[in-house]
């Protein structure tokens, strides 16, 4: 009980400071607002290589601090050469929005295609190429930073809620993703 009053004292100035009226996070995050951006994210948790990837993203604000955004997805693991292309939609709700810093949630669906490289099990050494379709959904938490006017960045953490691809049991898939992006208002 002790650390949930504690959590609470700490969280305090932080509520008080999101509930002010700032008209320079409304230009930014407000009804009507087009952002596009461009995102570089990496796995984390995979037991094999190293998989990063990289989200063009075009975001419309339906209301003050609630958002819809389409977004490309192309991802590549380099110790097995497997990759991910396809397109989602995501919404997020910016709960938190104070002068500068907001703290958002995210649900989202991507669907793309994969391309998946096997060892060939007759013993010739080759490698076998398979392509599947990926149905992919994740929830997740982040931070958005006004930089200016027009300009913002962002950090997050998403939890892969489900994956199509982990049915075959990959090696190297990984059910968080970091995400790091930069974002532009358009108007």
């Amino acid at each position: 009980m002790d650390k949930y009053i504690a959590i609470i004292l700490l969280l305090t100035p932080f509520w008080g400071v999101a509930q002010s009226a700032d008209t320079r996070q409304e230009n930014l995050l407000g009804k009507g607002k087009l952002h596009i951006g461009v995102g570089l994210s990496q796995e984390i948790g995979g037991s094999f290589g190293i998989n990063r990837g990289f989200t063009p993203r075009l975001q419309y604000f339906v209301s003050n601090g609630w958002s819809l955004a389409l977004e490309g997805t192309l991802e590549k693991n380099y110790a097995t050469q497997n990759t991910m292309n396809g397109v989602g939609l995501n919404t997020r709700y910016y709960f938190m929005r104070a002068q500068r810093l907001a703290l958002f949630g995210e649900v989202g669906a991507t669907i793309g295609r994969s391309k998946i490289n096997y060892p060939d099990t007759n013993g010739t050494g080759f490698l076998r190429l398979e392509t599947s379709t990926v149905f992919r959904t994740h929830a997740g938490l982040g931070a958005h930073y006004r930089l200016g006017e027009r300009w913002s960045m962002e950090a997050g953490l998403a939890r892969m809620l489900s994956n199509s691809q982990n049915a075959t049991n990959l090696p190297g898939y990984a059910p968080w993703r970091a995400k790091v992006s930069v974002n532009f208002r358009i108007r």
